[in-house]
C-alpha cells in the first residue's frame, strides 16, 4: 500500500489508510527499507523477498515506484521500497528528503546498486550525507541509525585484492570506500556505523521470468535466504530505548514529514520532542486507565507505574519523581478520590515495611556472625574434649593392662586394689560424661549448621543486592565518563569550528578594508575624471571661439581682396 507520497503542491503526505494499518499493529515493529537508483530492480528484489508480487513493477524506462510503499513481511516485519534516486523528473533535494524518510523510520536499510561499486555509487550513497549532519545533531537519532547491507545485483566478477588473493564482501567495500574520497568515506562510515556487503547474480536469464521473478538461478534463491536471515536478525525498530509501536511511528513519520515540507533545515530535536510528548500522553491515559481499573490504592498505583515505564520515552526520571508523576495525574481518579493521601499512607508503609527489613537483614547479620563465632568456639571445646577424652582411654588401658606377680594378699594391697577399683570407676565415669558432653555438643553443632543453612540464602540474597547495585553504580559511572568523552570531543569540534570561523572573518575583513582602498581610488579617480573631462570642455569651448574668429578674418580678407 501507498505509504507516503508527494501531493500536486510538492508536500510530503501520509496516508490515511497506512496510518490506520500501522495504529493497529501493538509493536514492537522490525522496519526495513530499501534505496538506490530507479530502474535497478529494488521492487523486483523485495517481490522476490515476500515470495509474491506484491510490489509493482514494469518494463519501461519511467520510474515506476513514487513515494515510499508499505508491506507487511510477517506479524512484526514491514518493507518499505522507495522512490528511485536520480530520476530526471524529480531534484536531488527529493531524493535527500526521502532517504532521510527512509532511514529515520528504519531498523535496517539495503542499497541496492547493479554491478560492482564504483565512485558514482559512492556518490549516489554519499547523498545521505547531506542529511547526516541533521540526523546525528540529537543524540536519541544518531544512536537509531540503521544498518547497511549493499547489495551488489547482476554481479558477476570475482572477489580479489590487488594481490589476486580472494576476500569477502565486507573487505571489498571497506577497500573500496578507503579508496575513494577521505570525508566522503568519513561520512559514510559515521551515518552507517554497520556495514555489510551481498553480491547477487542476475536471476534469471529470460526477460519475462525476471519481471516475474519466476525460474530465479540457485545462487540468487541462496542470496534472498541471506537477505530474509539478515532481516530476521534486526531489531525491532526503537525510539528512546523502547520498541516502537504502529502508533508511534506514525507519530514519527508525520512529524518528520511536517519538519520537511517546511522547505527549511528539519530541526530533528523539535521531531523528537514531539513524539516523546505523545509517547508521554499515551503513556499517561494508560496509567490512568491501570487506576481505573484497580481493586486497590496500591495495585492501581503499581499498573500506572508499569504502564508509564513501558510506553513513555522520558528515560531521565528518577523513581521518586516518576511516583510523583503518576500520582498527580491519577490523583482526581472517580474512583479513587482520596488517591494521593492513600498514595502517602502507602508510601510511608512500604517505606516502614523497607527499614523492617533492612533492620531484620542486619538483625540475620549480627546474628549470623554471632552464631559462626560460637560454632567455631565450640569446634574448639569439643577438639579439646576429644583429646581429653584419648588422654583418660589411654590411662584406662594402662591401667587394664597392668598384671600383678602372684604375691600375698595382706590388708595394704587390698587397700591399694580398692584405691585402684575407686579411681577406675572415677576414671569410667569422666569418662561417660564426656561422652555424653561430647554428644551435647554434637547436637548443638548441627542444630548451629541448620541455623547456619537457614541464613546462608539470606545473606547470599542480599550480597547479589548489593553487588547487583555495585554494578548498576558502574554502569552508571561507566555513561557519565562515555557522555563526558563525547562532550569533550563535540567541544573541540566546535572550538575548531569557531577557530575557522575566526580565520574566515579575519579575511573577510581583510577584503573588506581592501574594497574601501579600492572602492577611494575608484572615487579619487572618478573625480579626475570629471576634472579632465571640463577641461576638455573649457579648451572645446576655446577651439570654437578660435574658429569663429577664423571664420570671421577669413571673410573680411574675402571682402577686402574683393575690394581690391
Amino acid at each position: 500500500m501507498q505509504f507516503i507520497s508527494l501531493n500536486p503542491e510538492g508536500r510530503f503526505v501520509v496516508q490515511p489508510p497506512a496510518v490506520q494499518f500501522l495504529r493497529s499493529l501493538p509493536g514492537p515493529l522490525t522496519v526495513v527499507s530499501i534505496i538506490g537508483r530507479y530502474r535497478t530492480g529494488k521492487s523486483s528484489l523485495l517481490n522476490g523477498l515476500v515470495g509474491v508480487s506484491t510490489f509493482p513493477t514494469s518494463s519501461t524506462v519511467q520510474a515506476q515506484t513514487k513515494g515510499i510503499l508499505l508491506h507487511r513481511l510477517d506479524a512484526t516485519t514491514l518493507l518499505l521500497d522507495t522512490e528511485g534516486l536520480g530520476s530526471l523528473e524529480v531534484s536531488r533535494e527529493h531524493d535527500a528528503s526521502i532517504f532521510a524518510l527512509a532511514l529515520l523510520v528504519s531498523s535496517g536499510c539495503f542499497f541496492n546498486t547493479l554491478g560492482s561499486i564504483t565512485s558514482q555509487t559512492l556518490e549516489d550513497l554519499h547523498l545521505a550525507s547531506k542529511v547526516a549532519g541533521l540526523l546525528c545533531k540529537h543524540l536519541q537519532f544518531r544512536k537509531q541509525l540503521p544498518g547497511l547491507v549493499w547489495i551488489l545485483r547482476d554481479f558477476t566478477l570475482e572477489l580479489c585484492d590487488r594481490n589476486g588473493l580472494p576476500i569477502s564482501a565486507d573487505v571489498y567495500l571497506e577497500q573500496c570506500l578507503d579508496t575513494g574520497d577521505p570525508t566522503r568515506a568519513a561520512d559514510l562510515r559515521m551515518l552507517f556505523p554497520s556495514r555489510h556487503c551481498l553480491p547477487l547474480p542476475r536471476p534469471t536469464a529470460e526477460e519475462g521470468d525476471l519481471r516475474e521473478m519466476r525460474n530465479l538461478r540457485p545462487e540468487f534463491h541462496h542470496g534472498l535466504k541471506a537477505l530474509r536471515e539478515t532481516i530476521r536478525q534486526y531489531p525491532p525498530k526503537t525510539i528512546g530505548n523502547l520498541p516502537a509501536t504502529g502508533d508511534q511511528l506514525c507519530v514519527l513519520v508525520e512529524a518528520l514529514c511536517t519538519a520537511l515540507n517546511s522547505q527549511a533545515v528539519p530541526d530533528l530535536s523539535d521531531v523528537w520532542t514531539l513524539v516523546s510528548q505523545q509517547a508521554r500522553k499515551q503513556a499517561q491515559l494508560q496509567a490512568q486507565q491501570a487506576v481505573q481499573g484497580a481493586t486497590s490504592c496500591l495495585e492501581g498505583l503499581r499498573g500506572a507505574y508499569a504502564a508509564y515505564t513501558t510506553t513513555s520515552l522520558d528515560e531521565s526520571l528518577t523513581s521518586d519523581a516518576l511516583f510523583a508523576l503518576v500520582c498527580e495525574w491519577v490523583r482526581d481518579s472517580p474512583q479513587d478520590s482520596g488517591f494521593e493521601q492513600k498514595y502517602t499512607e502507602t508510601r510511608r508503609a512500604l517505606d516502614v515495611q523497607a527499614d523492617t527489613h533492612v533492620s531484620q537483614l542486619r538483625d540475620w547479620e549480627t546474628k549470623f556472625q554471632d552464631q559462626a563465632g560460637y560454632l567455631e568456639a565450640s569446634h574448639r571445646k569439643v577438639a579439646i574434649l576429644s583429646h581429653e577424652s584419648l588422654t583418660l582411654q589411654h590411662h584406662l588401658k594402662e591401667l587394664e593392662d597392668v598384671v600383678s606377680p602372684p604375691i600375698l594378699e595382706t590388708p595394704a594391697l587390698l587397700s591399694a586394689m580398692e584405691g585402684l577399683q575407686e579411681k577406675h570407676q572415677q576414671l569410667k565415669a569422666e569418662r561417660l560424661e564426656q561422652k555424653q558432653a561430647l554428644a551435647a555438643a554434637a547436637q548443638k553443632i548441627r542444630v548451629l549448621e541448620e541455623s547456619l543453612e537457614d541464613l546462608t540464602p539470606r545473606l547470599e540474597a542480599a550480597r547479589t543486592l548489593a553487588t547487583s547495585l555495585e554494578s548498576g553504580l558502574q554502569e552508571t559511572k561507566n555513561d557519565l565518563q562515555r557522555t563526558t568523552t563525547e562532550v569533550a570531543i563535540w567541544r573541540a569540534r566546535y572550538e575548531e569550528t569557531q577557530a575557522r570561523t575566526e580565520k574566515k572573518r579575519k579575511v573577510g575583513d581583510d577584503a573588506y578594508t581592501e574594497l574601501i582602498t579600492l572602492t577611494s581610488e575608484v572615487t579619487f579617480l572618478r573625480g579626475r575624471r570629471e576634472e579632465d573631462l571640463k577641461r576638455l570642455q573649457s579648451i572645446s569651448q576655446d577651439n570654437r571661439l578660435l574658429l569663429q574668429q577664423v571664420q570671421t578674418l577669413q571673410v573680411r580678407l574675402a571682402v577686402e581682396i574683393s575690394k581690391g
